[in-house]
């Protein structure tokens, strides 16, 4: 059994360290998955690669929902001894497990439909969608459960080595002839690498995957009904802000034509690595947050909002001072009508950004009720989106203004409510 004191965290002494350590590997690992996307669409046929792209884009939806069990993770690592921690994530991933694989049976079961309104080829490619959405439990509730120890730089490792594998081993399979099988099933066998990895570095003992396949016990299912409202709100929060993230294209595709809609889309995309930059930055958040020590938890919630508007502004800055040459470099020619969006789209994710933190913050906390700011936000923003914008810039600042409308909401009903409680 490993400990915590031999972890690579640990060597590497200040929490500062380890922080840089995590956000310098975490965005070697995301350009190396990014890197995936081109290398498979090279050797393989466009039909090919869009069976691929089928299955990326449904486990990236089914794993944003599940990334709430990260936060789950590390709120059970917070508030609970170590061997209860584990014991306790082990009956989660024991039943999220379960629950997936009779939804991959169901799937398989209606393979003949899913094969045509997908248009999907093969139906090994519907069984490695499946293989992929279960894979995402271990990775989600492990990578939290470290978060929940501070094992940052050990996360920033796994994030090296699954974007890694994944890229060497589906694109090995591709040259080799196998297609789109080949593609899923490299995927899969990266993924199984890493998590076999991630339990050999030095570091706290993980959750164990034997008996996943056996029936679920009554103590488990206590362990499950005990967080059961929190697992609901976590669940509310992080499906609440995947609608939001994904909800300004599928307006723009509802009320601009067909090329509006596609310009806007390109630039939008664009604009979201400041979305994806401060992405880190909330990792690192979540990982100094616990609600055992309110000074540290507010002392890296300061820290994450601050940093966030340094490194966010200065990228909108660079989009507003030069759109003309990140667009051209970035798009292509074509998108250069819509360049002078590229800054509100950036200030729109930046506010999107914060506001997530600030509520998964909140919601490791489990404090001030981070539900409702989540969907309040929601609401207000895709309310305002929804009123018939005339363009992308109006769309834009009905996004942006929705968002502050519903926060201040929020800020207001926790006062009352402490006001109301002090008063009582």
């Amino acid at each position: 059994m490993h400990s915590k004191e031999t972890s690579i965290s640990a060597l590497l002494g200040r929490p500062a360290v380890n922080n840089g350590v995590f956000a310098v590997l975490s965005l070697l690992g995301a350009v190396l998955s990014y890197l995936l996307y081109p290398v498979i669409a090279k050797v393989i046929t466009p039909v090919e690669f869009g069976d691929v792209s089928v299955v990326i884009a449904i486990a990236g939806q089914i794993g944003g929902i599940l990334i709430a069990f990260n936060v789950i993770s590390i709120y059970i690592v917070n508030t609970h001894e170590k061997d209860e921690a584990i014991r306790i994530s082990e009956a989660i991933q024991k039943f999220l497990i379960q629950i997936l694989l009779v939804a991959t049976a169901l799937a398989l079961l209606l393979s003949p439909v899913l094969l045509h309104t997908l248009k999907i080829n093969s139906i090994w490619t519907v069984l490695g969608l499946g293989g992929v959405i279960l894979l995402s439990v271990p990775a989600v509730l492990w990578t939290g459960f470290l978060q929940g120890h501070n094992e940052l730089a050990r996360i920033g490792l796994y994030n090296v080595a699954v974007a890694g594998a994944k890229l060497l081993v589906a694109g090995t399979l591709c040259v080799m002839g196998f297609g789109a099988t080949g593609a899923v099933g490299g995927i899969i066998i990266g993924q199984l690498l890493a998590l076999w990895l991630l339990r050999f570095i030095p570091g706290t003992e993980l959750p164990a995957t034997r008996g996943v396949m056996r029936l679920m016990r009554s103590h488990e299912l206590a362990y499950i009904r005990s967080l059961a409202s929190y697992i609901g709100e976590s669940v509310i929060v992080v499906a609440s802000f995947s609608i939001l993230f994904a909800m300004d294209i599928v307006i723009a595709k509802a009320f601009f034509s067909q090329y509006d809609a596609g310009i806007y889309a390109g630039i939008a995309s664009l604009g979201r690595i400041v979305f994806f930059g401060i992405s880190i930055l909330t990792w690192i958040l979540l990982a100094n947050t616990s609600p055992n020590d309110h000074p540290k938890s507010q002392q890296a919630l300061g820290k994450f909002v601050g940093l966030s508007l340094l490194g966010g502004g200065a990228v909108i800055a660079l989009f507003w001072l030069a759109p003309h040459l990140i667009v051209s470099l970035s798009l292509g020619s074509s998108y250069l009508v819509a360049q002078n969006q590229l800054w509100l789209v950036g200030v729109s994710q930046l506010l999107t950004s914060i506001i997530y933190g600030y509520t998964l913050y909140l919601l490791v906390l489990r404090r001030s009720k981070p539900a409702v700011l989540a969907l309040l936000v929601g609401v207000f923003a895709v309310g305002l989106g929804l009123t018939h914008p005339q363009n992308p810039t109006g769309l834009l600042l009905r996004l942006i203004i929705g968002q502050l409308a519903g926060y201040l909401v929020y800020v207001v009903l926790v006062s009352w409510r402490n006001l109301w409680k002090r008063d009582k």
